[in-house]
């Protein structure tokens, strides 16, 4: 490996359902080793010494001032400026919420100035895959978590629509910022030949046999669990995200929901029809995309999955299954129902 002049940050940004929570886990389980190498992983501690739970913080960019120095009563980013006045190590930063914080005006160019002025290059780590299981594997998420009551082909026309997961779209201002480089990642690449490991090695690290092996992912929930969730946003009236207590509440309702085995069956909500009309509506511009960054089209960066679709449905359930499911919903609902009285009360 060429030893660049400037060490280097390396930004990466995600997007969501690319890998970053095996990421997470994985740099977190090796972040002392990767220290001694010269990769330097920030704790992230607050004024009470409690950890983030991951970078996102850091995004907001509100404690790094236009000029790139920190502002008074500052918390998150004093260990990084720390390391970065003290030393050439790499640095690593990475929260799957990057590629759409930064995006917002200022933030982007804060960081990039913060980093300019102590002397280090920005490398900005970004995944692109294919859509429709992407789509699929992102409208997942948002079920489990109880945040958009709606069918998935609202959800993946409204995604679409705003260019969230069109690389040349969600890209475009880290592309367009001279200040940085951006290292575009086939997601599928990498998962082939071992994320963290393709991961890593971007970022400096060749030798990765003696690093610990993350064993965390970030599963599909499950097509009981979709339905449930459904469930509960209909009976509830809307997501109940913004609830107090809803923590919590979250947290048992995905804990009971594997401990059911709900994970085994994934929900795919995309079918081989549907796949195709979003793969020839993205087609211009993700072939563009692709043979700008990596010399051939989105077909071979990016292969197709065959999706066969997999949701709940009631009218196939047995009576058990559906009892287990209405235990589930009743006992999420009522726990909501009963914090929303109390908080009337108050």
């Amino acid at each position: 490996m060429t030893t660049p002049a400037n060490p280097t940050c390396f930004v990466h940004i995600g997007p969501h359902k690319t890998g970053s929570s095996s990421l997470k886990h994985f740099i977190r389980a090796n972040e002392d080793e990767l220290e001694t190498r010269g990769l330097f992983f920030p704790r992230s501690r607050d004024r009470q010494g409690k950890r983030a739970r991951n970078h996102q913080i850091l995004a907001l960019c509100d404690e790094i001032g236009p000029d790139g120095e920190l502002r008074s009563g500052a918390v998150f980013w004093p260990e990084i400026d720390r390391v970065a006045r003290g030393s050439r190590t790499n640095i690593l930063i990475s929260s799957e919420m990057f590629s759409a914080s930064l995006s917002h005006p200022g933030r982007l160019d804060r960081i990039l100035t913060f980093f300019e002025k102590r002397g280090y290059d920005v490398r900005m780590l970004a995944y692109v895959r294919d859509q429709p299981a992407w789509l699929n594997s992102w409208y997942v998420q948002s079920q489990k978590r109880l945040a958009r009551p709606e069918p998935f082909e609202d959800f993946a026309e409204e995604w679409l629509r705003e260019g969230r997961v069109e690389p040349a779209r969600y890209l475009a201002p880290f592309l367009a910022d001279q200040r940085c480089a951006v290292e575009v990642i086939s997601f599928e690449r990498a998962a082939a030949s071992g994320l963290e490991d393709d991961f890593i090695r971007r970022c400096g690290i060749d030798d990765c046999a003696s690093l610990t092996r993350a064993t965390v992912r970030n599963t599909n929930a499950g097509a009981k669990t979709v339905f449930a969730a459904r469930q509960i946003m209909e009976r509830l009236g809307g997501s109940p995200r913004d609830d107090d207590g809803y923590g919590p509440i979250y947290r048992d309702f995905k804990i009971r929901t594997r401990e059911l085995g709900w994970d085994r069956q994934p929900h795919i909500g995309v079918d081989e029809a549907f796949a195709a009309k979003i793969r020839a509506r993205l087609a211009f511009s993700n072939d563009a995309f692709s043979r700008r960054h990596f010399g051939t089209s989105w077909a071979e960066v990016c292969p197709p999955r065959t999706l066969k679709r997999s949701v709940f449905t009631p009218e196939d359930a047995t009576q058990a299954e559906m009892d287990e499911i209405e235990d589930v919903v009743s006992t999420v609902v009522k726990r909501f129902s009963r914090r929303r009285r109390k908080s009337a009360k108050a």
